[in-house]
């Protein structure tokens, strides 16, 4: 992606998250980490299938910045694991 793909993202941007589906599924695949980051996380793509065999816990949100995905957020809820303090 050049920096012309990029939408224009400042502090007036309204941010949201919203679910991946086929709609915007394929904008978040071409979202990239910086390159010195890559080693520390897994394509979005490894992690949205990584996910689908996680449905019970896995929770994955695309970052919108005016519409425009931007990130992508991925969690892992498991209730079964919690500990109590």
């Amino acid at each position: 992606m050049t920096n012309q793909d990029y939408p224009t993202v400042n502090k007036n941007s309204t941010l949201t998250s919203r679910e991946v589906t086929k709609k915007n599924l394929s904008a978040i695949f071409k979202l990239k980490v910086s390159p010195t980051q890559e080693k520390y996380v897994a394509p979005n793509s490894i992690s949205i299938a990584q996910a689908h065999f996680d449905h019970e816990i896995a929770w994955f949100r695309s970052i919108d910045a005016d519409g425009t995905p931007v990130g992508f957020l991925m969690l892992s809820d498991d209730a079964k694991e919690q500990k109590s303090l």
